[in-house]
């Protein structure tokens, strides 16, 4: 599975956090309601997804020189701590846990998140998830793939609030892989 940013709504570069909650974020099988997605939730650290981002562990708010960066992205639990024009929120379950922030990318088609996830031909998905911004200044319309076909696009409602979790769920239906990427 795969996460891309299309691009901004305001043509500006994209700033937003992403989480990808235990509850929140979610691929499962109409046959099965578990979550097949590995550290879905962030709490174990950079482990189990891929991004083409580089991550930034030390982006700190306090200085110009250490604060995230476009391209770059971070394991939060408050996206104001690593970056001035950050509004001060939490996750969408308990508002302390963690959360993926990244500042969008000026080159196109980078992947934002990506796992590998076995899978069962002729079964379908689904796959849901939460989304916030994290500044007003610009939101991503977000693309969704598995084995490089889109199943989803997400656009923010105009304007978005920094801060306010926006849902999104796709479905996809798997014909013939034994793996999803």
């Amino acid at each position: 599975m795969r996460l891309t940013i299309l691009g901004s709504s305001q043509g500006r570069l994209r700033q937003y956090a992403l989480p990808l909650l235990a509850i929140a974020a979610l691929l499962s099988s109409a046959s099965a309601q578990v979550n097949l997605l590995t550290n879905p939730d962030f709490e174990l650290g950079n482990h189990g997804f891929s991004s083409d981002y580089e991550h930034n562990n030390n982006a700190d708010r306090s200085s110009p020189d250490s604060v995230l960066r476009s391209g770059q992205y971070i394991l939060t639990s408050n996206p104001a701590n690593h970056h001035p024009e950050a509004h001060s929120f939490g996750d969408f379950t308990t508002g302390e846990g963690m959360m993926l922030m990244t500042k969008g990318a000026t080159t196109s088609n980078l992947v934002v998140w990506r796992q590998s996830v076995a899978v069962e031909a002729g079964q379908t998905y689904a796959f849901t998830g939460w989304v916030a911004v994290w500044t007003s200044e610009s939101f991503p319309i977000l693309q969704f793939l598995a084995n490089d076909l889109e199943f989803g696009v997400f656009g923010f409602p105009e304007p978005p609030r920094p801060g306010v979790w926006y849902n999104w769920y796709y479905e996809w239906q798997n014909d013939s892989h034994s793996v999803a990427t």
